[in-house]
């Protein structure tokens, strides 16, 4: 069921907190829910949170979790590892059989714009993001603007 809810709601462009994802999973209908959700196209979100799927008043009347624990449980133990080994790792088989990087910080680079440039796309074709500009171009326009980009550090001034 889960799995079909994001689908739903993934297929329609709208992301979806894990938060989200459990407490609608807990509900009685979920389908409702999400069904409702869909339905009310003026307030659709870009990314769905816990206190969205809370706002649809009759979705929220939760079944109790089967078997909830109070205390969380400890992590598995993972296998010991020989460090003194070196280890041993063989590519078997690329499928693309076109495989050219070798691993150094350019490689990283290009994946990491091409990610970039491939979630700016998917970003790009929501509603809340139509006519988004440059960077460059926004520094030029005397007005409210809508951008896409990457924080890589952030800063408070005695400006704001």
């Amino acid at each position: 069921m889960k799995k079909r809810i994001l689908q739903l709601l993934t297929e329609k462009g709208i992301l979806v907190d894990p938060e989200a994802a459990e407490a609608l999973s807990r509900l009685k209908d979920p389908m409702a829910c999400v069904d409702r959700i869909l339905k009310d196209a003026e307030n659709q979100p870009l990314i769905l949170s816990r206190e969205d799927v809370d706002g649809y008043a009759e979705c929220v009347t939760q079944q109790p979790a089967p078997n909830q624990e109070s205390a969380p449980r400890p992590a598995p133990e993972r296998p010991a590892v020989n460090k003194t080994a070196p280890p041993s790792i063989r590519i078997i088989k690329d499928i693309t059989g076109n495989s050219t990087c070798v691993g150094d910080i350019q490689d990283f680079t290009k994946l990491f714009n091409d990610r970039y440039t491939s979630i700016k796309r998917i970003l790009a074709k929501r509603r809340e993001l139509a006519g988004i500009i440059p960077i460059s171009k926004a520094k030029k326009v005397r007005r409210e603007v809508k951008l896409v980009g990457i924080l890589n550090e952030t800063r408070t001034t005695k400006n704001g």
